[in-house]
Formats: structure tokens, C-alpha cells, sequence
């Protein structure tokens, strides 16, 4: 009869996507693996300094706060890099801020979990 834990652990290897991914999160020269990222494609609208209309396609990545350890700053910042593997394909995402909004912000009030807000730069 299996266990609990046994079952679990069937679950996330069935499953990983319910377990969030792993990347890479390279800030400066320094890189670290995060694993439990959960990553979606976001469109945001704004107005631009010229008054036009902008479209913006993000890959926005939802990290807890927690997990942001090994890094030379305790904050995400743009510029950082994200390399995410999708469909055996790996791929490379900048951080950057969109209009008005900083290059990442909190999902929660007792910020718990960053939002980072990117741009794809290698497929």
C-alpha cells in the first residue's frame, strides 16, 4: 500500500506543471537555479509618453520572495535574466519594467511573491 508521501511524489512527477518550474535567474555575473516558479503570459495596455496606445506581451514569473536567496541584490532588477527550458526548448527572458510599472511587483499584501515582469531576447 503506498504512502502519502509515495503518492505525492507520483503527483509531481505527473504532473510538474502544479509544482511550478525550475529556472535560471542570473543577476550581474551571479546565476542561481529557482525551482517552484510559476510563469504566464500577460498583455498589459498603457498609454506611452506620446500619448500612443502600447500593446505589451510579458512573460511575467511569480517567485516567492523566500526563494530569491544567492543573488548579489534581494530584489529582482531590470537587466536580470531569466532562462526558462519550454518543450526541451530553452529560452532567455530580460526583466524590464512596463510604462509605469516597476520591473516587477508584489502578488500579495504581506509580499510573499514577486511578479517579474519580462521580454523575451532568445528563443
Amino acid at each position: 500500500m503506498s504512502t502519502f508521501s509515495d503518492l505525492a511524489k507520483n503527483v509531481e512527477t505527473e504532473f510538474p506543471e502544479i509544482f511550478g518550474d525550475e529556472i535560471n535567474y542570473t543577476q550581474d555575473t551571479t546565476s542561481v537555479d529557482i525551482a517552484g516558479v510559476v510563469a504566464a503570459d500577460s498583455r498589459y495596455e498603457f498609454i506611452d509618453t506620446y500619448n500612443a496606445p502600447v500593446v505589451f506581451e510579458s512573460r511575467d514569473f511569480h517567485i516567492e520572495v523566500d526563494l530569491f536567496v544567492g543573488l548579489p541584490t534581494v530584489l529582482p532588477k531590470a537587466g536580470d535574466q531569466i532562462k526558462e527550458t519550454i518543450n526541451e526548448v530553452e529560452k532567455t527572458y530580460e526583466v524590464c519594467p512596463i510604462g509605469d510599472l516597476s520591473a516587477f511587483t508584489y502578488q500579495d499584501d504581506r509580499q510573499q511573491v514577486f511578479i517579474i515582469h519580462t521580454k523575451l531576447v532568445d528563443d
